[in-house]
């Protein structure tokens, strides 16, 4: 199990199901939307879900943006896990997209000056997110967001 960047090991998780048996394990309500989000990410990314998603969306024919294009529809989304992650995270949960991709961008600059692809990288890393847009089908953000892919 994955929450946000950390990800739990085996003991971490079993000594939490202990604490959920033994009914010392209480749920904020943030704790729990994020809980739901990720329940539906794992549950609903099935190898039969990704294969229709792979058919629906590998001919690449949906729309030709510029990334510069791509990156402002990116402000048209409200991004759920976002959200419900960034108060656990110190985070604005209302950053628009866009600025978080430029934001990453830097960072990656900042942390790695020599790697260009790197900086690239992390500018485009959320435009998958796009799907979720009204353009592009409007997919669930369960589909398009989250921190681990469970297929």
């Amino acid at each position: 199990l994955a929450l946000g960047s950390h990800a739990m090991t085996a003991d971490e998780a079993d000594a939490l199901e202990k604490r959920r048996q033994r009914g010392g394990y209480h749920l904020t309500n943030g704790q729990a939307a994020v809980e739901l989000f990720l329940r539906l990410n794992h549950a609903r990314q099935t190898l039969d879900f990704v294969k229709r998603q792979a058919t629906a969306f590998a001919a690449l024919d949906k729309a030709q943006l510029r990334v510069w294009d791509a990156l402002e529809l990116l402000n048209e989304l409200r991004e759920y896990e976002a959200a419900l992650l960034a108060t656990s995270h110190g985070l604005d949960p209302d950053m628009p997209l866009r600025e978080h991709a430029f934001q990453t961008a830097e960072l990656c600059r900042i942390a790695h000056p020599d790697k260009d692809w790197m900086h690239l990288a992390g500018l485009i890393h959320g435009l998958g997110k796009l799907l979720a847009h009204k353009r592009f089908g409007s997919q669930p953000q369960w589909a398009v967001c989250g921190e681990t892919f469970p297929v």
